[in-house]
């Protein structure tokens, strides 16, 4: 495997970590009440709540992963 195959396989996998990542927020931060109502029990899986520093913690992996996948996109070395 050669070096420009190597940085397009490294760019797909942040991309996916990054799009699993957003996924992951979006289904366990963004319901007011995700596992409180009885309702909501039965008709979706139990979510966790995400703390305001875990939630800055996920969000500085997003942008961290967006400048990462930059640099290897514009073959910038990275530090």
């Amino acid at each position: 495997m050669n070096v420009a195959e190597r940085h397009l396989e490294d760019i797909k996998y942040y991309n996916d970590y990054k799009h699993r990542l957003v996924q992951f927020i979006i289904v366990h931060a963004c319901y007011e009440h995700s596992y409180s109502s009885s309702q909501n029990i039965r008709k979706v899986p139990k979510r966790i709540h995400i703390t305001h520093g875990e939630m800055l913690g996920l969000l500085k992996e997003i942008q961290r992963l967006e400048i990462l996948t930059y640099k290897l996109k514009n073959h910038v070395t990275i530090k």
